[in-house]
């Protein structure tokens, strides 16, 4: 997989001491959550020096790729920041040459890409997105912290902000000294999976931005070009998706709708979901000393009557949303189309299933001798499984005639983790 350039680690001096900015956040999970993982994974990043932070079972590793192993012994900026103010905030700190330090905290857990210093524009871009990360009423910002009011928050000079004396784990390591790890705990409550995955998604756009940025505008050529090449062709029929919310539509919707959905309803744990066009369904399973009649009243008011199965184990609740039509216009040639899924989900090392090439919009029956007729449509089925929110797996790509058909939500309550498959085509001519 190709990867995105890295900003380097900056060296900044506070209150008269010495401190590490900009690294690079990693999330640790399963097998790699150990010392020797964290170490495994430095080399690999080209890194003599990091710095290992764990935190309610969720560990994460701070990485300098490429930087001087004359780093050692530096406190992490932002993971002191962590230590003063708390498990959820995010914050901008005017820094002495003008530029601006955005860190991010979600869950005890650094967010990946924000631990980022550019000049005021890109820092108040990056601290805008992380507002809108998780700054809604399921998971709010306990504190927010700016460098003006017109960008919200308080104004806390980073001087302030910082301890009077950096955490021991604060501190980078070089990948050579030997550093005890506590033995990695199986992740709580499904909550902590949910929420917590927000900064390993973030990870995921991170090492995108860079790639994007740089095809933007070759793809705007090549589009220009292509629109040019096939301005005479017909247009194409009206097809399956004209009657179907857009793919950014329904992801949307389906956030959304996720997030009205409790883990635990009077003793009944969230099992599964689905979303689907003007539907969500949420399933969930009885614990012991549960019962129908506890559930049903719980959700009588704001979801309606259950539906029961499985002799009173399972039940689920309905929700209804009307997903909005879009005329989407002419759709760019299949073989685009395809080549820009594919390869959007191919940088971030996720595999994808595709389906056989459908052809639309032509007879059925054709007289004898007639020559064959171009399709008027074209299609790809495919299917997708994410550790992670599907809206954010889906971000910087053109879904112009991209169709989601159903996102289906599953739990491990051994683990604590979450999948999303996520069915739909991809249309073009």
């Amino acid at each position: 997989m190709e990867r995105a350039p890295k900003r380097r680690a900056t060296v900044l001096r506070v209150n008269g001491r010495a401190y590490v900015a900009g690294l690079t956040w990693r999330p640790l999970e399963g097998k790699q959550a150990s010392r020797k993982g964290a170490k495994r994974l430095a080399r690999d990043e080209r890194s003599d020096v990091f710095v290992l932070h764990a935190h309610r079972g969720q560990h994460q590793v701070g990485l300098a790729p490429d930087a001087s192993a004359k780093l050692v012994g530096l406190p992490s900026l932002a993971r002191s920041l962590l230590s003063s103010l708390g498990d959820s905030w995010i914050g901008a700190f005017q820094l002495a040459d003008n530029r601006v330090l955005v860190v991010a905290v979600q869950q005890g857990a650094i967010l990946p890409g924000f631990d980022y210093i550019g000049d005021a524009s890109e820092a108040r871009q990056k601290f805008t997105r992380g507002l809108s990360l998780m700054g809604d009423a399921a998971s709010p910002w306990g504190k927010v912290i700016s460098i003006d009011p017109s960008w919200g928050g308080e104004l806390i000079p980073l001087e302030q902000a910082l301890p009077t004396t950096p955490a021991k784990d604060a501190v980078l390591q070089g990948i050579k000294v030997q550093i005890p790890v506590k033995k990695l705990a199986i992740a709580g409550a499904l909550l902590g999976a949910l929420a917590g995955g927000a900064y390993a998604t973030n990870n995921y756009l991170e090492r995108q931005a860079d790639i994007e940025r740089r095809e933007r505008s070759e793809r705007q050529v090549r589009l220009q070009q292509e629109a040019q090449a096939v301005a005479k062709a017909r247009e194409i029929a009206a097809g399956p998706w004209s009657n179907k919310p857009t793919g950014k539509t329904l992801l949307g919707i389906c956030a959304n709708g996720w997030k009205r959905v409790p883990l635990t309803i009077a003793g009944w744990e969230f099992d599964n979901g689905r979303c689907e066009q003007n539907a969500l369904t949420a399933v969930y399973r009885r614990a012991p000393s549960s019962t129908v009649a506890e559930f049903t009243e719980a959700v009588r008011n704001e979801f309606g009557l259950p539906t029961v199965r499985e002799s009173g184990n399972v039940a689920a609740i309905n929700f209804n949303a009307s997903m909005p039509l879009e005329n989407e216009g002419e759709l760019p040639l299949i073989q685009e189309q395809v080549a820009s899924l594919l390869s959007h989900f191919q940088r971030a090392g996720i595999a994808m299933v595709l389906g056989e090439l459908k052809k639309g919009g032509v007879p059925a029956d054709l007289p004898p001798g007639a020559p064959a007729p171009v399709a008027a449509w074209q299609s790809y089925d495919f299917e997708v499984t994410l550790a992670f929110q599907p809206e954010v797996a889906f971000e910087g790509l053109d879904m112009k005639g991209l169709r989601v058909e159903t996102i289906d939500l599953t739990t491990k309550h051994e683990d604590a983790s979450v999948s999303w498959r996520i069915k739909g085509a991809i249309y073009g001519k």
